[in-house]
């Protein structure tokens, strides 16, 4: 089991499992972080960050945040096996099912994933949590609840498996 708190920590594990290891699929749901600090200034004066150190109150404090690059585009080269299979997650809050089907598909012919799980947030409650399961030839599989998922996702990943060996 391995545990991550920031970006780089999850980046790292990616990197040494995937080259140690001959994984056939990765199954990557991580809420990762769209953005790192980069510079932290109080008072206009520029200060370290990342250190446990308490900000008094009543300070100007400005945040540069600079963008991630993304794991997910990375993953098939960190990876021993070429042909690993990759499922990636994309959480929508959209109340344009158009709309939402155009972010799945800008995921999707980035060319980095194999499977794409779609979710939108309106949908989800406490007793339910749809799931639509996309290639690139569109939806394949909806499932109204996490077991449901992670059995159709088993199901497909074992099946292409199979179909990549015979």
């Amino acid at each position: 089991r391995e545990t991550f708190v920031t970006y780089a920590d999850l980046e790292e594990v990616l990197k040494r499992r995937l080259s140690e290891n001959n994984f056939d699929a990765i199954i990557h749901l991580a809420a990762v972080s769209d953005y790192s600090v980069t510079a932290v200034e109080i008072d206009g004066q520029p200060s370290a960050f990342g250190c446990d150190g308490k900000i008094a109150s009543g300070h100007d404090v400005l945040i540069r945040l600079s963008p991630n690059p993304k794991l997910l585009d990375h993953l098939r080269s960190w990876s021993l096996n070429d042909s690993i299979q990759i499922v990636a997650f994309k959480l929508t809050h959209e109340p344009d099912s158009g709309e939402r089907s155009k972010k799945v598909r800008a995921l999707l012919d980035r060319g980095t994933s194999d499977l794409v799980v779609h979710n939108d947030l309106a949908e989800i409650t406490d007793d339910c949590h749809p799931a639509e399961i996309w290639t690139r030839k569109g939806p394949i599989a909806r499932t109204t609840t996490k077991t449901e998922l992670a059995e159709a996702l088993l199901e497909l990943l074992e099946t292409d498996l199979d179909d990549n060996r015979a």
